[in-house]
């Protein structure tokens, strides 16, 4: 978990600037090389050679992508606070800075930089409920539960609400149905979520496997994955998550090989599995010649769902079938979200030495002065004689830090490049934080 959010809390630069990609999709589909040796090519390539990749930057207009990352971290804060709470307190400052970033630049959904393969969105209004509501969940405050209701229109629009289309990238209602459903107790959040899952997802529905009203020839069982987690979801909503829900069950093990020809979607899962996905890195052949390429057991990707196909007997294991051997992130998080659900019903874990989800305290502010300031600044927690100073770059990077500093005495940040830093004092086994503006 931490991987990724390491990675976000690079993407939330500052409250006015956003990293939404990196890398071009038409260079990074151009060889078929591996990431390691794409790395060493010129960046007109898509590599690396001279300096970084093309990175996607926006200075507001990325909200959807933006709203996603800032709930990931509020979700991280929560969860991650009786484990290391310094890490949860680094992932709430900068949920706090994506949350600034989300309310006070312009709102849309974000075009995308050239060779990008995902479009924008259709509705970025889910994807704030869910951020306002995950900040909720973090903190118990209020203010985030009422500015979620500014945004939540959609509920009663036919053409965003009643789309057809399941979980994924591109619509998220779902999750933001649950949220504001399980947390908020609103009433049209439940008619919503009631109706996806047993009008939606089940109205098609064949031999367990959950179609909506749309069928998909790319990526299939990345859906029929995101549809048995939301079943879980809404049986946690119901007080029923304590029983097998059988939708869920029986499309999981579809994937993993409960069908016709006995084939597993998962690499390295079932007696029959994925021979050839479409993934470079899965050979480790840097001859740029897909059609040679052969499988290694050494360099299996363990666990890697391919899209597959709602009829197992159309699925065929070829290197050059990206729309059924393809996979990604976003294929695999519904599936581990729904084997979650199973595992905590088949094989329960005791959570007993574990805390209930603790309420984010946020830490208190401090007093700096003079702010802005160029050269030196004091610092003030709570009246504390001493304190451990730690400053902290835009990007999340530790940039000063000094152990049993003299609170009558100045910090020097005249090294110190220009820009909005974090400032984080510890004493007295609490922790104090604001915001320094470098000049």
């Amino acid at each position: 978990m931490r991987y990724a959010t390491d990675y976000y809390m690079k993407c939330v630069r500052d409250n006015e600037t956003f990293y939404y990609q990196v890398g071009n999709g038409n260079l990074d589909h151009k060889d078929w090389i591996t990431a390691s040796m794409k790395a060493v090519l010129p960046r007109s390539l898509g590599g690396e050679a001279e300096r970084s990749r093309i990175i996607g930057v926006d200075n507001g207009g990325t909200t959807s992508m933006t709203a996603l990352c800032g709930a990931s971290l509020a979700a991280m804060a929560r969860l991650y606070k009786q484990f290391d709470p310094e890490y949860a307190d680094k992932c709430m400052e900068k949920a706090l800075v994506a949350y600034d970033y989300v309310l006070n630049t312009d709102q849309e959904n974000c075009g995308a930089v050239e060779g990008a393969f995902y479009g924008a969105k259709q509705s970025f209004e889910p994807d704030v409920v869910i951020f306002c509501m995950e900040m909720y969940r973090a903190t118990g405050d209020e203010k985030y539960k009422q500015e979620a209701n500014n945004y939540t229109d959609f509920m009663t629009n036919p053409k965003k609400w009643n789309h057809g289309w399941t979980l994924g990238y591109d619509h998220t209602e779902d999750i933001a149905y649950y949220l504001l459903a399980m947390y908020a107790d609103d009433a049209t959040a439940k008619e919503r979520l009631e109706y996806y899952v047993n009008t939606m997802y089940k109205k098609d529905a064949r031999d367990y496997i959950l179609w909506g009203k749309h069928k998909w020839t790319w990526g299939m069982l990345r859906y029929t994955a995101n549809q048995a987690f939301l079943f879980a979801l809404y049986d946690k909503f119901t007080g029923k998550d304590n029983q097998m829900n059988e939708y869920a069950l029986r499309s999981i093990e579809y994937i993993l090989g409960s069908n016709s020809r006995k084939q597993s979607f998962v690499v390295g899962m079932g007696e029959k599995y994925p021979q050839y996905p479409h993934y470079r890195n899965f050979f480790l052949d840097d001859s740029n010649n897909m059609a040679q390429c052969k499988p290694n057991p050494k360099f299996l990707q363990l666990g890697y769902l391919v899209g597959g196909n709602a009829d197992d007997s159309e699925y065929k294991d070829d290197i050059n079938n990206y729309q059924m051997g393809e996979g990604g992130i976003d294929y695999n998080a519904g599936l581990v979200g729904a084997l979650g659900y199973l595992n905590s019903l088949i094989n329960p874990v005791d959570t007993s030495k574990f805390s209930a989800s603790p309420l984010y305290s946020a830490p208190t502010p401090c007093l700096l002065y003079p702010n802005p300031a160029a050269d030196y600044i004091y610092v003030n927690a709570a009246a504390a004689e001493t304190a451990n100073i730690y400053i902290y770059a835009p990007n999340g990077l530790l940039t000063f830090r000094e152990e049993n500093h003299n609170m009558a005495q100045p910090v020097n940040i005249s090294n110190l490049f220009k820009g909005i830093y974090t400032v984080k004092a510890v004493a007295d086994g609490k922790t104090y934080v604001n915001r320094l503006i470098k000049q």
